[in-house]
């Protein structure tokens, strides 16, 4: 039996979509479901894994999260307050405590500013600090990244890449946030300096009883630092689960495929596999988004949205087949055996 834990943050029905030309010359548009429907909570304290492609919506997800895309519909309840009504004047006090940590760190560094004024600046516009408090308190943020002083008057290009990632997650930590969004924060740096970042996060959570929503493709990164893992596939979540019973208890089928296939870093099959989802047939609201493409589907699958269902306490999964027949997602190795001939 799963304790319950404290929710930190619900997410309910959140979507976002855009909107882009069929052509250079089209006056037409096609919607783009960027994140379709979802639903999750975060509980306090907690690493979330947000497991997916190139693609399917992770980060635009995470950005909503901490207000740099507002979604078109849904509901963010933190505190009981739905964070996506409130005013600017209200939501400011939230945004601190909600802070991202990029792929690439150069994306919080500003490269004509000193690592010293970089982790200044908030902490004068928000802390208000200045003097000797804020000079101790950089110093202070410095260690607790394990960078030394002699970085303090360095610019970001002087800066390894491992380097630069401890500085913008210290510049995250000086507003003293609750959540840390980290969007594939170890993808663009060297082997060697991957799990230390990792290790690092795992570290300043436990010290600072951080809530951690973690976004990669890595499935070894994720089986780090995760308690849960959350897999999405073409905007939706399609299935939720323990860390621990990841690689033994997963039943939707594209679940499998990430556990059978090594993906490649920088391009999915997902963009270059299969024309239908070129042609944008894998965002049709109708059905399953997976259905174009998975050997289980089965006629409602083409006509019914599925969304995430209890399979067991800790274990949601989105799919027709659960309700139908579940133990046709029992035979991994036959859907990876299939899935590879298709390929």
């Amino acid at each position: 039996m799963i304790t319950p834990r404290p929710t930190f943050l619900e997410i309910r029905h959140l979507s976002k979509y855009y909107r882009e030309k069929t052509g250079w010359l089209s006056s037409n548009r096609k919607t783009i479901d960027a994140v379709r429907d979802v639903s999750l909570t975060i509980y306090r304290g907690e690493c979330l894994a947000l497991v997916g492609e190139s693609g399917s919506g992770k980060t635009t997800l995470g950005r909503c999260l901490v207000g740099l895309i507002k979604p078109d519909e849904g509901e963010l309840i933190y505190q009981g307050k739905n964070l996506l009504q409130l005013k600017e004047s209200e939501i400011h006090p939230f945004r601190q405590k909600f802070q991202m940590i990029f792929q690439h760190p150069e994306q919080a560094l500003n490269p004509r500013q000193t690592i010293r004024s970089a982790l200044e600046e908030p902490l004068k516009v928000v802390k208000k600090l200045k003097g000797l408090p804020l000079k101790n308190r950089v110093e202070e943020l410095l260690s607790q990244v394990g960078l030394s002083r002699e970085v303090l008057d360095r610019f970001p290009a002087e800066l390894s890449g491992g380097q630069k990632q401890r500085v913008a997650i210290a510049r995250a930590l000086s507003v003293e946030p609750e959540l840390l969004v980290a969007d594939e924060p170890t993808s663009s740096l060297d082997a060697t300096y991957r799990f230390q970042i990792l290790n690092l996060l795992k570290e300043l959570q436990k010290r600072f009883h951080l809530t951690i929503f973690f976004i990669s493709h890595d499935l070894a990164m994720v089986s780090a630092i995760a308690d849960r893992i959350a897999v999405m596939y073409g905007g939706k979540v399609v299935e939720v689960v323990e860390e621990s019973g990841f690689s033994t208890r997963v039943k939707h089928p594209y679940t499998k495929i990430l556990l059978n296939a090594a993906l490649p870093e920088e391009q999915s099959w997902i963009e270059t596999d299969r024309a239908s989802l070129i042609k944008g047939e894998n965002i049709s609201r109708e059905g399953c988004g997976f259905r174009y493409r998975c050997p289980y589907v089965i006629e409602k699958c083409h006509t019914e949205p599925v969304g995430l269902k209890e399979l067991s306490p800790g274990h949601q999964v989105a799919c027709h087949q659960i309700e139908a027949n579940p133990l046709v997602l029992e035979d991994v190795e036959r859907f990876s055996e299939k899935w590879g001939e298709e390929k």
